[in-house]
Order: structure tokens, then sequence, then C-alpha cells
């Protein structure tokens, strides 16, 4: 039984982190009218993996057609339809997985040689604060600081990294420093 949060309609967080017995993280849905097509469901997902791998499909000569939806905006699964030309389903999924497992690695390695260059401080309540050369101190007068934000008690693995602006006056464009 689903269990709802104090906010209406609003799934309880355990019923969007853990799967129910039973239900495996990707299905997979022939499609009994056309050949090479089908349905991934990915459940406990939402549209950020989905976009990553329906553009990577669609940059693909073998791919005829690719499309992403949401069933509801509540339910934390998508649909992957796909159709292909001549290559499995199964195979061009894969390859696109691989493809962005290995930049993310990349991504992973560049980010921790940048962070472990970047001068640490500690705030009073416990958060680690990577700042660059655009903050030089804790200024609680409003001083900008730029960097990345650190929540403490994670393993790493499950670390959100956060680019923010701590700032009392103004907050920063977001496009100024990405």
């Amino acid at each position: 039984m689903v269990k709802q949060s104090t906010m209406v309609n609003r799934l309880d967080a355990a019923d969007v982190t853990e799967l129910a017995p039973g239900v495996h993280k990707v299905e997979w849905v022939p499609d009994t009218r056309f050949p090479l097509c089908g349905t991934f469901v990915f459940h406990l997902e939402d549209y950020t993996i989905g976009y990553i791998i329906r553009n990577d499909l669609l940059n693909d000569p073998r791919v005829k057609f690719v499309g992403l939806r949401q069933p509801h905006p509540l339910e934390p699964k998508i649909e992957l339809r796909i159709q292909t030309v001549s290559s499995s389903p199964f195979t061009l999924v894969l390859e696109s997985l691989r493809k962005r497992k290995a930049g993310l690695s990349l991504l992973k390695a560049r980010f921790k040689a940048a962070v472990g260059a970047a001068p640490v401080v500690q705030t009073t309540d416990g958060v680690l604060f990577h700042s660059g050369d655009a903050a030089k101190s804790m200024d609680p007068m409003g001083v900008s600081m730029r960097g990345l934000l650190y929540l403490p008690g994670e393993e790493e693995a499950r670390i959100s990294i956060i680019v923010v602006t701590i700032s009392r006056r103004r907050t920063a464009d977001l496009d100024s420093f990405l």
C-alpha cells in the first residue's frame, strides 16, 4: 500500500526510492504491430535520464523513432518508446547508456581534480564549502561566494552537487558562472 505524506497527493519518500517486490528497474514491452519496436519502462526514474537517452538515440541513424513520456507526474517512472531500422532496440539503448556512463566517469574525475585544488571553508552549521577565487572569506555581511556545496553526512556517491551563490544582497544568475 502506498503511503501519502502530509502534502496532498505526494508519495512517501520510501516509495520513490525503493522498488516494490517483484518489480524490475527496467521492463521491456514489445510492440506486436511493428518489428524492432517497443517500449522500455524505467521505474524510479524521471525525465533527467530519459532526455539524455532519448537525445542520444535521436542522433543515431539506426533509430527510426524514439519518444519519451511520463504517464503521471506523481508516478516515478518513464516510458521510452523506440523503433529502429535494422538493429535491436536493446543494443542501441545499451550503447547509449555505456556512452553516458563513460562520459560521467570522465566528468567525475575532472570534478574531483578541480574540487581537490580548491580551498575549503566550513560554516558554523557544518557545511563544507569549496570556494573558488571569487570567494576569499565567509563574510556575514553578504559577500557573494561561488563554489560547490557539500551537505554533511552524505556518502560520496550520493552527494548532491549544487552550484550556489551565497549572498544576502542578491542572487547571481547561474549562467554567469557555469
